[in-house]
């Protein structure tokens, strides 16, 4: 038996960052997190494509090693400073 070859799409999965749920902070339609850049705050509205568990998936807004902020996140502004604890602490 031979079997005729047969064309097949691909789809490059793009590279994305797992975070924890509870650094994302919903403002309507967005999702937005709080990247700890210099001891401040920084918003950004980032795009969730997937959740897994206690974590979801960054496609968009968000690169790899970035910190992002836990915690009471709507006390939270753009600019704000912020002091970081260790998460044992």
């Amino acid at each position: 038996f031979l079997a005729e070859p047969t064309e097949t799409k691909t789809a490059e999965v793009p590279k994305a960052v797992l975070i924890p749920s509870a650094a994302v902070l919903k403002e309507g339609d967005a999702s937005v997190v709080f990247v700890i850049n210099n001891s401040k705050a920084e918003r950004r509205v980032v795009t969730l494509t997937a959740s897994q568990g206690e974590e979801v998936q960054v496609s968009t807004g968000l690169a790899a090693g970035e910190q992002v902020a836990l915690g009471e996140l709507k006390k939270l502004s753009d600019g704000a400073a912020v002091k970081i604890k260790e998460a044992n602490q």
